[in-house]
């Protein structure tokens, strides 16, 4: 009897839920189109795979245990807040909106089905969800257009000083009879978002701190940011020795190469991280309290 009133349970907890989704949908899907028409958003071609392992590797508990007051009103609230979202989405036809309502309405309804607790367990899952919304108003482009032009600086500066002769311009690398057009792919636009999903993921799989989380992100981007100009560097010294990296095989494998270094680099400063930040180490409130606790001992003893 207790089994088939938690299995009815379940499916009834699990029905707000569908009903959101359900309503979202349309939206979502021409959001996800478009943005996997991008090159570098076609990485989430393995979105769903990167969900099913964050949730295969948690605790995730629907219903288990009874909301609070605040929970179930802070919950309906957000709920209302995605549909008046959704509302405007679909009246200025924005899928965008819709995609950054989609989130406050399954926080929501996680919330208010489960409480703080249901809703810490799918925390790291609802995070990670977030590199669907791009950044808003056009700043994915602004993005692409500065990298092109800090990747161009960067490596113009390096030549220099390696001592190799070119002229740069704009977005163009000149080397002697040979311009280099700096494209999305080499400026780290393609390599930037896979890269930084790479961390996200690592960093919900493991569930690190806050602090460790944004060390990390920051890191890749720097990392990424070294990796490009690199790979400018490795085709201008290719052809100064008289070979061609700038495209064919070679530039492929030349990105390749780069790319699972990077990858190679991200695990490592995530270990690096643990180190100085590890899983069991007490939070900031924690170490106040033990500080208070020490402090209450001395006195005590004087």
């Amino acid at each position: 009897m207790s089994l088939a009133t938690n299995s009815a349970d379940s499916r009834i907890n699990w029905r707000p839920f569908m009903l959101v989704l359900g309503s979202f949908l349309p939206l979502l899907y021409w959001h996800i189109g478009g943005l996997l028409e991008k090159p570098h958003y076609q990485f989430l071609f393995l979105l769903p795979v990167a969900v099913w392992l964050l949730s295969s590797s948690s605790d995730l508990k629907i219903g288990q245990s009874q909301s609070k007051r605040w929970e179930l009103v802070a919950g309906t609230l957000l709920l209302l807040i995605a549909l008046l979202g959704l509302a405007g989405g679909a009246w200025i036809w924005s899928p965008w909106v819709a995609a950054v309502a989609f989130q406050l309405g399954w926080a929501g309804v996680l919330l208010s089905n489960g409480g703080w607790l249901c809703l810490r367990g799918w925390l790291p899952i609802w995070l990670f969800c977030w590199i669907i919304i791009p950044l808003p108003f056009g700043m994915d482009e602004d993005l692409i257009v500065r990298l092109r032009g800090f990747t161009t600086r960067m490596s113009s500066a390096v030549l220099d000083q390696i001592g190799l002769l070119h002229n740069s311009y704009a977005n163009v690398i000149e080397l002697p009879g040979k311009p280099l057009f700096i494209a999305d792919a080499c400026s780290g636009i393609h390599s930037l978002y896979v890269l930084m999903a790479t961390a996200l993921f690592i960093s919900a799989w493991g569930r690190r701190s806050f602090i460790h989380s944004a060390l990390l992100l920051g890191s890749t981007f720097g990392l990424v940011l070294v990796e490009n100009v690199g790979r400018i560097v490795c085709v201008a010294v290719a052809w100064d020795n008289g070979r061609d990296w700038s495209e064919g095989t070679s530039h492929e494998l030349l990105g390749i190469v780069l790319f699972v270094l990077s990858l190679f680099l991200i695990f490592t400063t995530d270990q690096l991280l643990q180190f100085f930040f590890p899983a069991n180490a007490p939070g900031l409130m924690q170490r106040i309290a033990l500080l208070r606790e020490g402090q209450g001992a001395g006195s005590k003893y004087t």
